[in-house]
């Protein structure tokens, strides 16, 4: 017995858009603190540096800052801003496990978040305001075919944004970290710094800004990779549910396996700044649907 797929009628519901609400309002006070701490490992150490090339009394409080704040960035911000994503990325397994009708996973997700978290952090969302940018968050797609085969191109297409996201911000990071590094080297090889001079001016000030670009070039690789992996998970349960060899039964089991590896992914994955995702997402919306129609072609040739 096929089961109805009202998928495009869940992702929609005022419980939902709450849902969403909630998770998006966690993740981006998740981001103020990263945003933080680029400020305080990247802007403020470059402007150190530069700074005490000209008043080279400086250097002795410069290079105490630089330590100071990479003890601070790994201490405090960095699990500061990892338990907001953790909260959030839960809110968002609530979610997606709402709208394509999946199990919760104790012993992979633990507890379900708090009704009264959720609804806080939904009220707190723009200050109550709509957001229309929450409504369709998987593709229409998706709700044409039966809900065991839409569930698939829902997970596929979340895999496959994030790893080109997260590839494309990878990119950025790398030249936009280069860049500032090679700057501040040629300023302090130019002064004709000794090796001392040169590690207390210039290595030690910007430590905090290598430090965290190696963490997230790192970080966002390696999500990327797990999602590419996953995808190719997802890549292979739908090859296998559209030959019709399995029940509904059998295949949400599978999808049930495959969120808890995607809810993982979540929950370790480096943050992705707001403007990345306002730059890119007209071109990801297009291709994520384009994909789904694909998709959909497929399974109705297989007598779907």
């Amino acid at each position: 017995m096929r089961m109805p797929n009202t998928l495009t009628t869940r992702q929609n519901s005022p419980a939902a858009i709450k849902q969403l609400r909630a998770q998006r309002y966690l993740h981006d006070r998740a981001k103020r603190v990263v945003g933080l701490q680029v400020v305080l490992t990247t802007f403020f150490p470059l402007a150190g540096t530069i700074l005490e090339m000209f008043w080279p009394q400086m250097k002795g409080g410069v290079a105490f800052y630089g330590i100071s704040i990479s003890i601070l960035d790994i201490a405090v911000l960095d699990s500061w801003q990892k338990r907001l994503r953790k909260v959030a990325v839960k809110i968002q397994e609530v979610f997606d496990c709402s709208v394509l009708d999946l199990p919760w996973d104790d012993v992979g997700v633990g507890t379900r978040p708090e009704e009264e978290d959720v609804h806080a952090a939904s009220s707190a969302y723009r200050n109550g305001q709509e957001d229309a940018t929450l409504a369709n968050w998987y593709p229409a797609a998706a709700g044409e075919i039966q809900l065991s085969l839409g569930r698939i191109i829902c997970q596929r297409s979340n895999l496959r944004w994030d790893a080109h996201l997260r590839r494309r911000y990878r990119t950025w990071l790398a030249a936009i970290l280069l860049t500032a590094g090679l700057v501040i080297s040629y300023l302090g090889l130019r002064s004709n710094f000794g090796l001392e001079q040169l590690t207390l001016t210039v290595l030690a000030p910007i430590a905090p800004m290598i430090l965290w670009g190696i963490r997230e070039f790192q970080g966002n690789g390696d999500a990327a990779d797990v999602s590419d992996r996953l995808r190719e998970k997802s890549r292979e349960l739908w090859a296998t549910a559209i030959d019709g060899k399995l029940s509904d039964e059998v295949l949400r089991a599978r999808a049930r396996l495959l969120q808890s590896e995607i809810y993982a992914r979540r929950v370790n994955a480096p943050l992705i700044f707001n403007w990345v995702y306002r730059l890119l997402r007209a071109a990801g919306e297009e291709q994520m649907n384009v994909a789904a129609n694909e998709l959909v072609r497929e399974a109705r040739a297989h007598g779907f």
